[in-house]
């Protein structure tokens, strides 16, 4: 049987069969906290792959030390012989049947079985533990670990690099109020709205990288810009704005309206008009007070395959939510997505959060009944599609936690 190590561990030494998912390598150490964990790997395991569990770990704050030993994934004797190596050397060990190739796991159902060696299983589809040799005692101590977006990241030998747009740590109750206030004007009237942004990005751009913008701003209600393009204020939108307080002043004379923002955050994103679904969809996510972690505009950076100097690379996801274990990846479109934008979700939320991920579509546009085809595309992809029809049903809440939850259910 297991023993308890002199820290009071409910495992002195947990041995993970390596895979290629990176949350199957380390929930179990995350939950128990060993005092050992010990790694069976293939030969051909990259080590870059074990300093990721390395790395995750540390930033945990975990004393759990780490051993890996190297076996042929194909070879059923070499596989058995490691693993007696390991129970000689660890003969309180308890084995976790997570991950590793079905030859590496048919080897340790043998092992354990004939050496009495207590051993778990976490199915990773309903995150449920089940006690396959000895370990009930595990099984009733067994609580999901709330890991947070850097550790889904981490896990994938990734990173937060900084964010985009929008920094989600400017978001008080005031800006999210402000916020939510200027979607309404939006949603009343999306053609408008963009016409208005047009203009700011045509007036404010002059000052717009200056480290303390002007939150002043005066110019032509209607000027042309070049030859091909001319732009014009909306005097309904920038009233609303007005009524709103998100411009604390408005005044129009001589043909030219002249303007002050509350602050300098909401004069940066109303030059952009698709961060306002970015920031809807994160307030609504970050209100419910339901995920572990809420994050928009997120730079993810990580080194590619290869280990080359200067193989760094960038991505940056629009939305990332995260509910236990399970990562939500959310991609917004105002106008009509394309399979590109769907493949594309698709792909990052895959390299990034693996097999436990959850990718999400989100949209101002009717994919529903505009796009029918994109919409069964979605869901033979797996994305879960949040479009116009749950927005005016204020159910976009709703329908992430279900995603999260795995109760999500297409529209028919």
């Amino acid at each position: 049987m297991y023993g308890m190590s002199e820290r009071g561990n409910l495992v002195e030494t947990l041995v993970e069969l390596f895979d290629a998912e990176p949350i199957e390598n380390i929930l179990a150490t995350r939950v128990f906290s060993p005092k050992t964990t010990v790694f069976l790997c293939d030969e051909k395991t990259p080590r870059r792959k074990r300093r990721v569990v390395e790395t995750m770990l540390a930033n945990w704050g975990m004393k759990t030390k780490t051993e890996f030993y190297q076996t042929d994934a194909n070879c059923f004797d070499s596989i058995l012989r490691v693993m007696e190596q390991i129970l000689k050397k660890h003969p309180g060990c308890v084995f976790d049947f997570n991950g590793g190739r079905d030859l590496m796991l048919l080897a340790a159902g043998i092992f354990c079985k004939e050496h009495g060696v207590p051993g778990f299983f976490i199915d990773m589809a309903s995150l449920r533990f089940y006690d396959v040799f000895g370990c009930a005692c595990l099984k009733e101590k067994f609580i999901l670990p709330r890991f947070r977006v850097k550790d889904i990241l981490a896990g994938a030998g990734a990173r937060i690099e900084g964010y985009g747009h929008y920094r989600p740590e400017k978001t008080d109750k005031e800006m999210a109020d402000d916020v939510l206030k200027v979607w309404d004007i939006l949603w009343s009237d999306q053609s408008a709205f963009a016409g208005q942004v047009g203009w700011f990005q045509q007036v404010l751009k002059n000052n717009g990288e200056e480290k303390s913008p002007a939150l002043t701003a005066k110019a032509p209600v209607h000027f042309r810009v070049n030859d091909r393009m001319e732009v014009k204020a909306e005097e309904k939108v920038l009233q609303k704005l007005h009524e709103a307080g998100i411009l604390t002043q408005l005044v129009y004379r001589d043909g030219q309206a002249g303007m002050t923002f509350k602050n300098e955050a909401l004069r940066s994103c109303l030059t952009s008009h698709g961060i306002w679904l970015e920031l809807y969809g994160f307030l609504k996510a970050y209100r419910t007070a339901w995920f572990n972690d809420v994050k928009t505009s997120v730079l993810i950076g990580w080194t590619e395959e290869n280990d080359l100097p200067h193989s760094e690379t960038r991505n940056e996801m629009d939305i990332m939510l995260v509910k236990g274990v399970t990562p939500v990846f959310v991609s917004c479109k105002m106008g009509q997505p394309t399979p590109l934008a769907l493949s594309e979700v698709r792909l990052l939320s895959g390299r990034f959060g693996g097999e436990l991920a959850k990718t999400v579509l989100l949209t101002a546009s009717d994919v529903f009944h505009q796009n029918p085809a994109l919409y069964n595309r979605a869901r033979e992809l797996g994305v879960a599609v949040i479009d116009k029809n749950d927005i005016a049903e204020d159910a976009v809440a709703q329908r992430l936690q279900q995603v999260a939850s795995g109760s999500f259910r297409y529209r028919r």
